[in-house]
């Protein structure tokens, strides 16, 4: 499977919560980033800490983020 997302992308994180095991930090939920890598296609490791083969294969992307844009104006440090 080839990477559906080119370098220099902006995409936004699905705002899908769900019970369990997911990779995703819920506070990326609904939050707008830029494709920066495609690191290749891996088993699905969300499928596979429920016991399954994690197939087919998904990409793993480096998406980078804005950190106003995550964390909100007012962010010091």
């Amino acid at each position: 499977m080839g990477a559906p997302f080119a370098i220099g992308t902006r995409v936004r994180v699905m705002v899908e919560p769900r019970r369990g095991h997911i990779r995703t930090p819920t506070w990326l939920f609904g939050k707008a980033g830029v494709i920066e890598s495609c690191h290749g296609s891996f088993p699905d490791a969300e499928k596979i800490a429920y016991h399954a083969y994690g197939l087919p294969p998904v990409p793993l992307y480096l998406v980078s983020f804005d950190p106003y844009d995550v964390w909100g104006r007012d962010l010091k440090g």
